[in-house]
């Protein structure tokens, strides 16, 4: 999460990257470490979404549940608040986190399944 933390506060970091972009680094391309943010915060998701299914690890699975609505509910809303061009580079996540908890049992999860609830809008019956 480090890594992800890293990057995410440097591509936040407009003055910083303008300033590296006018001292032309990248051939004038304004420099961003979105791939470094998105992938790492995939790979720390997978193996928290992975413990929690591993039967082994009931032991940690209030822990593992907390970290992972936390980092889950960080990621959904630093996307609501994102750009356009930013939020393509967060499709993967997006899918990740949605298909994981698709996956998952409301009843058994519905700390998580709350939070999801939260960021997506209630679909309407007939």
């Amino acid at each position: 999460m480090k890594i992800h933390g890293f990057a995410k506060h440097f591509n936040s970091n407009h003055n910083q990257r303008n300033l590296l972009q006018r001292a032309d680094i990248r051939d004038g391309l304004k420099p961003n470490l979105l791939q470094q943010e998105t992938i790492a915060l995939a790979c720390a998701l997978k193996i928290l979404f992975r413990m929690l299914a591993d039967p082994t690890r009931q032991h940690q699975k209030a822990q593992v549940e907390e970290y992972l609505m936390r980092e889950c509910g960080s990621a959904l809303q630093y996307y609501s608040n994102l750009p356009y061009s930013h939020r393509q580079a967060w499709t993967n996540i997006l899918i990740l986190i949605l298909t994981n908890f698709r996956n998952m049992s409301s009843k058994q999860h519905p700390g998580l399944h709350s939070l999801l609830r939260h960021f997506l809008p209630e679909r309407e019956t007939e």
